[in-house]
């Protein structure tokens, strides 16, 4: 019997001004461009609501034949401010993929809750750990998954103040 686990993946960076994002929602999602603020520490990364890979990664997606992953080349790629700043002389890969996910929760190694919470098999996060997904940090789900995400342990990777704050936020409905 699989085990799934839920993958919380750090964002790094945001869209670019180009990129035509409104209440929450891309206008268009085949026209997304990115500003990389700093230098990404996994090979898979967020920027709500989408996931972005690296070539690298993509590549390797593909080769182990995972299924129900699409993926879609980022339109631009910018340094942010920070980046110009730190590594003045350093080139950005020449291009990221967004990937959608469309597996099915509990059946499938690579899929999304509510489209929102990344959920992985256990074959899919070895896989990652071997294949630069390192900090991304994971939560092993142990009860159903409707009951998982709307509880508390969704938020297990936050310190414990924070963690506090959003469960009252998040109980009153409202966040700042």
């Amino acid at each position: 019997m699989k085990e799934f686990h839920y993958l919380h993946v750090w964002g790094i960076t945001g869209f670019d001004q180009k990129t035509q994002y409104e209440a929450g929602e891309l206008v268009n999602k085949e026209d997304v461009g990115l500003e990389i603020d700093f230098w990404p520490s996994d090979d898979l990364f967020y920027f709500p609501p989408l996931f972005f890979c690296t070539e690298r990664l993509r590549a390797k997606l593909l080769n182990k034949g995972f299924q129900k992953l699409a993926f879609h080349k980022v339109s631009r790629i910018e340094k942010g401010g920070n980046f110009k700043s730190n590594f003045p002389d350093v080139e950005l890969p020449p291009y990221y993929w967004e990937i959608r996910f469309d597996g099915i929760v509990g059946t499938d190694d690579f899929a999304l809750w509510e489209n929102t919470f990344l959920v992985v098999s256990d074959t899919a996060l070895n896989f990652l750990r071997d294949n630069h997904v390192t900090h991304a940090e994971s939560d092993l789900i142990t009860s159903e998954f409707d009951q998982y995400f709307n509880s508390s342990k969704k938020f297990f990777w936050m310190n414990a103040k924070v963690r506090d704050y959003f469960i009252k936020m998040e109980q009153a409905k409202k966040y700042p």
